[in-house]
């Protein structure tokens, strides 16, 4: 049996990489200009997408566990519910929160893509117009049933016919549902009452015994540690890693010195 040959690549490690100040000083932006707004008009149809995100969340894993999504509701105070018969409700009760955590993050790290990002776009936008047809009814939810279609038409549009925001418009919608689900989770931490109760925290501490507050924490914790994850993979590049002997790169495609002399020699 013939050995291998050849050179393995090299593992990449957390110094192989660099910052990228453009992408970061980007998400720093589009994290300021959004908290400043948060509570103002302008910020409503991104908050009312957030909650959008957080119920889809809920359904997603409500199918993934073995349940069925009976309904989802979105109300104009920025309230949510999802039906779901079955499952695992362990499982798609926290998925609300960490869910809409993870679907910013995914968005923060696909918007470094230039390339594809408009296909992500269209994806994403219509996910979410198709889940909104399929579980938000317009006879009892109406504006829940025309904000998530409008909202997804308008994400696959962008997509479509205005690639180059692309990328941006994903970042920016990526910063807005992490902002919210960690503020959701802080409201949630800091409520009490009839409020607490209502919350997903406070139904998973209902129906398992185990108190809301640690519930939050946890899903504070794996959302901070998502959070930090994402965010150093989408403000870093890897580092160009030269193979032992081998030529810089010169830019534009020029040969160093050496190799132009030497495709001279082997010509004559």
């Amino acid at each position: 049996m013939r050995g291998l040959t050849g050179r393995m690549a090299p593992l990449r490690s957390a110094r192989d990489r660099r910052l990228d100040w453009r992408e970061l000083g980007l998400t720093g932006a589009a994290a300021v200009v959004l908290y400043l707004l948060w509570h103002t008009p302008l910020a409503f149809p991104l908050r009312y997408f957030s909650v959008l995100v957080h119920e889809c969340s809920h359904a997603i894993a409500g199918i993934l566990t073995g349940g069925a999504v009976d309904r989802i509701v979105l109300n104009q105070h920025e309230g949510g519910l999802t039906f779901i018969h079955g499952g695992i409700p362990v499982i798609f009760g926290s998925a609300g929160y960490l869910g809409s955590i993870l679907f910013g993050c995914l968005c923060l790290y696909l918007s470094r893509n230039r390339r594809h990002a408009d296909l992500f776009c269209m994806g994403i936008g219509l996910s979410l117009a198709a889940m909104t047809l399929l579980f938000a009814s317009p006879l009892g939810d109406l504006f829940g049933f025309v904000y998530g279609a409008a909202a997804g038409m308008l994400i696959a549009l962008v997509g479509w016919k205005v690639r180059t925001i692309a990328p941006y418009f994903l970042k920016f919608l990526g910063v807005a549902v992490c902002l919210f689900g960690f503020q959701d989770i802080q409201s949630t931490l800091f409520s009490s009452g009839a409020a607490l109760a209502h919350s997903d925290a406070g139904i998973l501490a209902h129906s398992t015994g185990i108190p809301a507050i640690l519930w939050a924490l946890s899903w504070l914790a794996f959302s901070t540690v998502m959070f930090a994850v994402f965010a150093y993979l989408s403000s870093t590049s890897p580092r160009s890693i030269r193979q032992p002997g081998s030529l810089p790169t010169i830019p534009g495609g020029l040969k160093p010195a050496k190799a132009v002399a030497r495709d001279f020699s082997r010509i004559r």
